[in-house]
């Protein structure tokens, strides 16, 4: 009867040796899908930040692009725009005359 106390006590001990040991190898296996979850998210993180710089980076040269358009458009409409009847071109053309005769005459 003793030798089935015995048993039972060493058996008991054994299943708490196991016990711990699943429970360390739990901890350990937790600890490094912490660590691995954590370099994935700093990973996430790097990413998502160089995406973000490339879209701001893109969105700014097309807003400059466009903004180059613009202007071109803008300057092409108003040349356009822009008529001078032959009265006020004689007037002009004469008063450029005028001012660079007058200065080569007075220098």
């Amino acid at each position: 009867m003793q030798n089935v106390i015995h048993g039972v006590m060493e058996a008991e001990k054994e299943a708490r040796r196991i016990l711990q040991d699943a429970r360390t190898e739990a901890e350990r296996l937790i600890g490094a899908a912490r660590q691995q979850a954590k370099a994935n998210e700093d990973q996430a993180r790097i990413n998502v930040r160089r995406t973000a710089d490339t879209l701001i980076k893109n969105s700014v040269e097309a807003a400059e692009n466009e903004k180059a358009a613009q202007l071109v458009r803008a300057v092409s409409e108003m040349e356009s725009g822009i008529r001078i009847d032959d009265s006020v071109r004689r007037c002009a053309v004469n008063a450029v005359v005028e001012c660079v005769v007058g200065k080569g005459r007075s220098g």
